[in-house]
C-alpha cells in the first residue's frame, strides 16, 4: 500500500511540474489535462461567462447557448409604495448585446424593490431612475451588471435601448416597461410576458368614425412594440378591422378577407377581444365599414422582452 502511495504521489507530482506548485496558483485558476498525463492550469474567466467543452479541452465562454434567455424577473407594483415603487422578482436574463459573442448571462439572486423616484443607487430598497426626474410616461425596466465584480440590479429609464448606465455597469437587458400616468406607476398584473391592467381604459369611444382609416393611441407602453390586448365594440352593421399601422390599410367586411375584428350584420352591439400590433407610438389602426360608433377598450399587452 506505501509503495503504490509512494508510485502515485511520484507520478502525480511528475505530471504537475513544479510550475503547478500551489504558491504559483492564482484564485479561481481551475487544473485540466491539457495532454495525455500533462496536467495545465485554466485561468478564470469574466463574470458570466460559462465553461465549456472544446474539441479536447476546456475553455470560458461568453456565448455557451446564450441568445435571448430569459426567466423570472416578474414585475409588480410595490404595496408598501404602489405610487413610485416596484419590485422584481429573482429570475436571470442573457444580455442585450449586439453581438451573441458578448453576451453574458445575468442572474439576479435576491429580489429587489426599486423607487423610480429616486436616482439609481445599488441594492433592494434604493432608487432606480438611471438619471434626471421623475415624469409621466413609459418608464423601461433593465436588468444591469458590471462584470468585474459580478453585481445584478434594476434600472429604470425612458429609453427601451440606451439607459444611462452606472459607473462600471456595462452589461443591460430590457426586462419589461412600465407607464407612470397622473404622478403614479400605473397599477398592473404581469404573468411572464403577459401585462393586464388592473384598471383597463377605455381608449376608442368615436361615434362618427367614417369609413376610412383611423389612428387611435392606446395606453400601453410607448418606445417599443408590443400586442395590444383589446375589448372592441361596433354599433350596428359597423364592422371594424384593426390592424398594425406598418400594414395595408384594408377595408372591414363582412364577406370577403380581411372580414373584421368586430362586427354584427343586423342591428345591435358587437363586441369582441382583439390583438393587435401597435408601433412604438403605442398606435393602431381601425377602419369601420360604416360610419357608426366604436370603442374600444385597453386591457393590457404582450411584451416579449427582446425574445425570438
Amino acid at each position: 500500500m506505501a509503495a503504490d502511495f509512494n508510485g502515485n504521489y511520484t507520478a502525480l507530482n511528475n505530471a504537475i511540474g513544479s510550475a503547478t506548485a500551489i504558491s504559483a496558483w492564482s484564485i479561481g485558476e481551475i487544473p485540466y489535462a491539457s495532454a495525455t498525463n500533462t496536467l495545465a492550469r485554466l485561468t478564470p474567466g469574466s463574470a458570466g461567462q460559462v465553461l465549456t467543452m472544446g474539441v479536447s479541452i476546456p475553455a470560458w465562454s461568453s456565448a455557451a447557448g446564450l441568445t435571448d434567455q430569459l426567466t423570472g424577473l416578474g414585475l409588480s407594483n410595490n404595496g408598501a409604495d404602489a405610487t413610485n415603487d416596484i419590485d422584481i422578482a429573482v429570475g436571470a436574463a442573457a444580455s442585450a448585446d449586439a453581438a451573441i459573442a458578448n453576451r453574458v448571462f445575468m442572474s439576479l439572486t435576491s429580489a429587489l424593490t426599486k423607487q423610480l423616484d429616486v436616482n439609481w443607487v445599488v441594492g433592494t430598497n434604493q432608487g432606480g431612475l438611471d438619471t434626471g426626474a421623475i415624469g409621466n410616461g413609459t418608464y423601461h425596466v433593465h436588468l444591469i451588471q458590471r462584470v468585474d465584480t459580478g453585481v445584478v440590479d434594476v434600472l429604470f429609464s425612458l429609453s427601451a435601448t440606451a439607459p444611462t448606465m452606472p459607473t462600471n455597469y456595462t452589461k443591460s437587458r430590457r426586462i419589461g416597461s412600465i407607464v407612470r400616468v397622473s404622478a403614479a406607476i400605473k397599477a398592473f398584473k404581469q404573468d411572464g410576458d403577459w401585462f393586464d391592467w388592473t384598471d383597463p381604459v377605455l381608449d376608442v369611444n368615436n361615434a362618427t368614425p367614417g369609413t376610412s382609416a383611423n389612428t387611435a393611441t392606446l395606453t400601453l407602453p410607448v418606445g417599443i412594440v408590443v400586442i395590444a390586448r383589446l375589448n372592441v365594440d361596433t354599433a350596428n352593421t359597423g364592422a371594424v378591422y384593426w390592424s398594425a399601422l406598418d400594414t395595408t390599410d384594408l377595408a372591414a367586411s363582412t364577406t370577403t378577407a380581411p372580414l373584421a375584428t368586430a362586427g354584427l350584420a343586423n342591428t345591435g352591439d358587437a363586441f369582441s377581444p382583439a390583438l393587435v400590433r401597435t408601433n412604438t407610438s403605442a398606435q393602431a389602426r381601425y377602419r369601420n365599414l360604416a360610419n357608426v360608433v366604436t370603442q374600444a377598450a385597453t386591457l393590457g399587452w404582450i411584451d416579449r422582452r427582446g425574445k425570438g
